[in-house]
């Protein structure tokens, strides 16, 4: 895998799914870019589970609308 890419998963369904999220089966995320970006969902970068090492950079992220009301519950 390219160190400077890491695949997103993209999802546009309503503003209560995740819109941007990584894969957290993988060891190394490599350089995550999100520039640019308006969105409306969560977005959820995780290191955990595999995930040992990996660089996020953010330059310009706008989240129209998201909510954490399915998370509160999920619990």
């Amino acid at each position: 895998m390219n160190r400077y890419a890491q695949v997103l998963t993209a999802s546009a369904l309503a503003y209560t799914a995740r819109a941007i999220f990584n894969d957290t089966s993988v060891a190394r995320l490599g350089t995550i870019r999100l520039i640019g970006i308006t969105t409306v969902g969560q977005v959820q970068l995780l290191a955990r589970d595999t995930v040992r090492s990996g660089h996020v950079e953010v330059d310009g992220l706008d989240i129209m609308a998201a909510t954490l009301r399915h998370e509160a519950t999920a619990q």
